[in-house]
């Protein structure tokens, strides 16, 4: 909610993920606008909403979202060719659930999307997503590196992959810790 995501920016965070795609369209944009007013104007807002609507749904909640300044839409339909026909409406887009590798990759590379989420235990490891996101970026979309919220092990694997990434990476999603109940791993002294 905007009071949460207001907490998170004046943590430090200088990007925040709201999923979508569950509301009306009503509701959700009232949803997204109070987020954007809780965070301000400069802070990177970005919607995610596991491919949850066709192409004709995604193109009428994007044009509705556009004038809240939403840094990316992730997965807001789960076809390559669905992107294609949503990147005129201006919202950079990013493609998450559909990677499972670099056949997959090619095809959204291929229509132009902006950015790539890269989950290292998703893809199949730590080198397999070095990979992706070298092959993201040698065609133009940045990277963002985010977990499963997995425990220590995980995520310090996908904290590497993003210390190593290629540029342009975006602000990646790593802070998922705190979503587990408990860590069966002590912390590192």
């Amino acid at each position: 909610d905007a009071d949460h995501a207001a907490r998170v920016v004046a943590a430090g965070a200088t990007a925040v993920k709201l999923k979508v795609g569950k509301l009306d369209q009503g509701a959700e944009h009232a949803v997204v606008a109070a987020v954007r007013a809780a965070i301000g104007p400069t802070v990177s807002l970005r919607l995610d909403a596991n491919g949850a609507w066709d192409v004709d749904e995604a193109r009428r909640r994007l044009e509705g979202l556009a004038e809240l300044q939403i840094a990316s839409f992730e997965d807001p339909v789960l076809a390559a060719a669905d992107f294609a026909a949503l990147r005129e409406i201006g919202i950079p887009l990013a493609v998450d659930m559909p990677l499972t590798g670099g056949e997959a990759l090619d095809d959204f590379l291929d229509v132009g999307i902006a950015a790539v989420v890269i989950k290292p235990m998703v893809v199949g490891g730590l080198v397999a997503a070095m990979d992706l996101l070298r092959t993201a970026t040698r065609n133009g979309a940045a990277g963002i590196v985010t977990t499963v919220i997995e425990g220590r092990v995980g995520r310090a694997g996908a904290e590497a992959v993003a210390a190593a990434a290629p540029d342009p990476l975006w602000p990646c999603g790593l802070d998922t810790g705190g979503w587990l109940a408990e860590d069966p791993l002590p912390e590192a002294p």
